[in-house]
């Protein structure tokens, strides 16, 4: 099915390829036509109805071999604004995620982008531990805060604890290890952020190398990036099989308690009396923003 339309007057409409180079700006209007072939849209194996302002059905159609799909439909489907300005006869996108960031950090929703990866429960001869593994899929730079609490059969409180960390960077994973005197048998917890603005996480600028020994990690970090890593904490799981059997943590700093760029650090984490045949290492580190 074709037709004749005078200009591209019919709504604001988006070829589904985009072409570098040269842009040359019309004005007026010339015959086109246009080919109708009931063109659906497809995201993700999901249909996309394409939709004016007002709700009402947009058909893409063809124009010499390039397909035009409503922007606003391909937009909406694809999480981006669009608006319109009439005064400069332009379409106005803006990426929803960008513009969020940009305009405000919002507890509730960030809380929910930091996702628990793993929980790990052991005991040693002087307590009993829970150790929760966080991921910061946020765009943010975190200072991330948990709250626990440890229950015994009956559901009764016997025990709680909360602790935050700094600079807990976007894509980063890190380590909260809890503990309470009393044996519990189930425990809950509350995960919340701020936004981090004094520090830089800086875990990425550090290349990490661990070893292993029948009772200790030896740790060695160095830091590749241009500026000081501050307060370089670690975290050693120490495993067998899939069973966390205990625990150990530290810092990797000099007398400054940083590492300055370009210099190398080792530390041990050690643990006494059981086996272990594997571990996981977590780091946290931080540099100030200037």
């Amino acid at each position: 099915m074709k037709k004749r339309l005078q200009g591209l007057v019919a709504g604001i409409l988006i070829g589904t390829i985009l072409t570098s180079g040269a842009v040359f700006a019309k004005q007026g209007s010339e015959w086109a036509e246009l080919f109708y072939n009931n063109i659906k849209i497809s995201l993700n194996g999901q249909n996309v109805q394409p939709k004016d302002a007002n709700g009402n059905y947009v058909e893409p159609f063809i124009i010499n071999g390039t397909t035009y799909l409503p922007v606003r439909a391909v937009a909406n489907a694809l999480g981006i604004n669009v608006d319109w300005n009439g005064t400069t006869n332009t379409v106005l996108l803006s990426n929803q995620k960008a513009e969020s960031v940009a305009t405000g950090f919002d507890a509730t929703q960030v809380a929910g982008e930091i996702k628990v990866v793993k929980e790990y429960t052991w005991k040693n001869s002087y307590s009993n531990y829970v150790a929760i593994i966080l991921k910061n899929d946020s765009a943010y730079t975190l200072s991330p805060r948990v709250q626990i609490s440890f229950k015994d059969k009956n559901g009764t409180v016997i025990g709680a604890e909360n602790k935050s960390d700094n600079a807990f960077g976007p894509g980063n994973e890190m380590a909260f290890i809890f503990n309470n005197d009393e044996s519990f048998e189930s425990y809950e917890y509350i995960v919340s952020a701020n936004e981090e603005k004094y520090y830089n996480e800086c875990v990425s600028k550090l290349e990490c190398s661990v070893s292993t020994t029948p009772e200790k990690a030896i740790i060695q970090v160095k830091n590749n990036g241009s500026v000081a890593a501050r307060f370089v904490e670690y975290t050693v799981l120490f495993k067998k099989g899939n069973d966390v059997v205990d625990y150990d943590w530290g810092f990797c700093a000099d007398d400054d308690s940083e590492i300055k760029p370009g210099m190398t650090e080792i530390e041990e984490a050690t643990i006494y009396g059981k086996k272990f045949n594997s571990v996981e290492v977590y780091f946290t580190g931080r540099a100030s923003r200037n």
